[in-house]
């Protein structure tokens, strides 16, 4: 089972309820592997638990996680307590929500002292040091080392007491389509379209473990995409730490993908996520005539952080107030029916 929770506080919405609303995926409700292997090698039959928390490109990645056990042979356990393997997939975009991974790690290592854990996500790529003294018993598994899960749990269950465990953690950005998936919600395709991002936010951890932007070829999303409507699923969430910014370290545009994204086949709608007021400005216009577009859920996540211009600037956030309400003008003129989310810190 993966079991989500999400941890980012925003303003109540309609729409932000897709995203905080646990979601659960167990052996019995799982939607098909996108992509499975003929025969799953007889002598595996450790069960594995993950546990994740976080962001939509979080929960994708959890889901990967799954897929990629699931083909290797492994179990998909419901619970920490059928699993001989824990998966906590982490989240530390804010101070509370990196005290709930701090507890969470604590419960689970008390509930279940012997059973191997592996800690993924971010946490690991920008807090391996405070991990070694937290879980030192832990493998670690860094957000741009998502595939290698499977070696990670054989990591976690050939370690014994005498040995250090293993750490993947590197910082060559990681491709996250075309891996095998057990979703979450099978109607929901969630597809992440880059890795990083191209603020320098003050306060930011996230961006230390994601680094900078790395946009997922064009092609490469379309084909997900495109597998996903063809195995059922009627949504698809575009997804990254900056969908406003994707492409521009590759010559193409947000625009240009959700045009393109719109034109496949099918009976579908698309929804995209947080997108920077900085990066979005010059092409809010554009933007606003796909969210009028049938195909696309009259929503947008602009998160504005601060009202005061001088918090702004000490964030370094690189947009003023009347540049956030400008967006939104914007929006709201073309798009009426439109559904705003937002951060404030």
């Amino acid at each position: 089972m993966v079991t989500t929770q999400t941890s980012c506080s925003k303003t109540s919405n309609s729409a932000h309820q897709l995203r905080s609303t646990p979601s659960f995926l167990s052996s019995n409700s799982l939607h098909p592997l996108v992509r499975l292997s003929p025969t799953p090698s007889a002598h595996i039959s450790h069960a594995v638990h993950i546990t994740t928390f976080g962001c939509s490109a979080n929960r994708n990645n959890a889901e990967i996680m799954a897929g990629l056990l699931a083909e290797a042979g492994f179990l998909i356990a419901e619970t920490p307590e059928a699993a001989d393997v824990l998966v906590i997939n982490t989240c530390i975009v804010k101070g509370q929500t990196e005290a709930k991974m701090k507890s969470t790690i604590r419960t689970l290592q008390a509930a279940h002292p012997v059973k191997p854990m592996v800690i993924a996500g971010c946490m690991p790529s920008a807090q391996r040091d405070l991990l070694k003294t937290l879980a030192p018993h832990a493998v670690l598994l860094g957000v741009k080392n998502t595939t290698a899960i499977v070696t990670g749990v054989r990591d976690a269950l050939s370690l014994t007491p005498e040995e250090h465990p293993k750490e993947h953690i590197t910082s060559q950005h990681e491709l996250k389509l075309g891996h095998p998936v057990r979703r979450i919600n099978p109607a929901i395709a969630i597809i992440q379209i880059a890795e990083g991002c191209q603020g320098s936010c003050s306060y930011c951890i996230t961006r230390h473990a994601k680094g900078k932007l790395y946009s997922y070829p064009l092609k490469e999303i379309l084909s997900q995409a495109a597998q996903a409507l063809a195995s059922g699923c009627t949504q698809l969430w575009i997804t990254s730490q900056d969908n406003s910014c994707y492409g521009h370290d590759s010559c193409t545009t947000l625009v240009e993908l959700l045009t393109t994204l719109a034109t496949l086949p099918g009976t579908y709608k698309i929804r995209i996520g947080m997108m920077n007021p900085m990066h979005l400005r010059p092409m809010v216009k554009k933007l606003a005539s796909l969210l009028a577009h049938e195909k696309f859920f009259s929503f947008a996540h602009i998160p504005v952080q601060s009202g005061s211009d001088r918090i702004l600037g000490l964030m370094e956030r690189n947009y003023s107030v009347k540049d956030f309400e400008d967006i939104v003008e914007v929006l709201r003129s073309r798009v009426p029916q439109l559904t705003l989310a937002t951060d404030i810190i």
